[in-house]
């Protein structure tokens, strides 16, 4: 007579079965727990600690393995891309002193499986890997369930796979001018796109500038703070400024950030500046001399002044002498 019950799908293969902080012992010194196995076909190891007092430890060391007469194991890869063909490992395990004559089948969505039912004998206390060849038609995410079958004894499990875009973005630039009249830019689809995935964005600007406001907000981020970087950083900074402002590369709380950073910077490298007028790269009770340094950030300093932030004029003499 075919077992027509239905299959009860294992899906929790979580690898920590129980974790229970806090148990208290009864007069006789035990702890009793009780939890239910996740759906693992695998071996556990049980630890437990032991506390009494101030000065009374212990540990003890266990294992507890789950098994079924009939197992199914997939072994599936972490992820999959749109459009792949790939291959299922399905490991079936006869835990039984004689062969069984089994059936395992295997279906999917967001995936085509090429042959997704097999006849097969798993000889006894052994196991047999089962290949399923498919493709993925979908992207998101593709769910697998698994079944094997031989006479009374059944196994199946779920499992789920992310299924990755292998896109990339292309920016196009087109620039011209125009003194009356109207222009016309062609625009193509390129070929091998994921018309579900993705979009087309446009953008336009009477100046290239404005293009360079992802470099403004690099150097927002750049998180080195020695002076020779804090200088370079601070030219760029007052070097994009007017034309980030100009073009509205730059405007609300993002143009404030922006004028806070660059006083910011003015400020730590007027403080690194020595008493003979040059600038240590950290601190200025640091050895050594640096006068590369010290030319970069008396230029970046000056250039500051002439773009009307407050600069000491006595950190700039003490530079401009040494």
């Amino acid at each position: 007579m075919i077992n027509l019950s239905p299959l009860l799908m294992r899906n929790n293969f979580s690898a920590l079965a129980l974790f229970a902080p806090s148990l208290v012992t009864d007069v006789d010194g035990k702890a009793t727990v009780s939890f239910t196995l996740p759906d693992n076909i695998t071996r556990y190891r049980i630890l437990a600690i032991a506390a009494a007092g101030n000065d009374k430890f212990g540990m003890g060391k266990s294992s507890l393995t789950t098994k079924m007469p009939l197992g199914i194991k997939p072994s599936a890869p972490r992820f999959l891309h749109s459009g792949d063909r790939f291959e299922l490992p399905v490991v079936l395990q006869n835990q039984t002193d004689h062969p069984l004559k089994t059936e395992v089948a295997i279906r999917a969505t967001n995936a085509v499986i090429k042959e997704p039912g097999r006849s097969l004998v798993i000889p006894a206390n052994d196991r047999v890997e089962v290949r399923f060849s498919g493709i993925t038609t979908g992207f998101g995410k593709a769910y697998f369930q698994c079944a094997a079958v031989s006479g009374a004894l059944r196994d199946s499990a779920e499992f789920g796979l992310p299924i990755y875009i292998p896109s990339t973005s292309v920016t196009v630039a087109a620039s011209g001018s125009i003194t009356s009249g109207v222009l016309s830019e062609p625009l193509a689809v390129p070929r091998d796109v994921y018309g579900e995935y993705g979009g087309l964005r446009m953008t336009t600007s009477s100046s290239a500038v404005n293009a360079l406001a992802p470099a403004a907000d690099y150097l927002n981020n750049y998180a080195y703070n020695c002076s020779e970087q804090i200088s370079s950083r601070l030219i760029a900074r007052l070097s994009l400024r007017d034309n980030l402002r100009a073009f509205g590369g730059l405007s609300g709380d993002a143009a404030e950030q922006f004028e806070q950073r660059i006083k910011d910077d003015v400020q730590l490298l007027q403080q690194r500046q020595r008493n003979n007028g040059s600038f240590a790269l950290w601190n200025v009770h640091e050895t050594g001399a640096w006068p590369f340094v010290t030319c970069q950030v008396t230029q970046a300093l000056k250039m500051a002044q002439s773009k009307g932030y407050a600069v000491r004029s006595d950190v700039l003499d003490r530079a401009l002498y040494q």
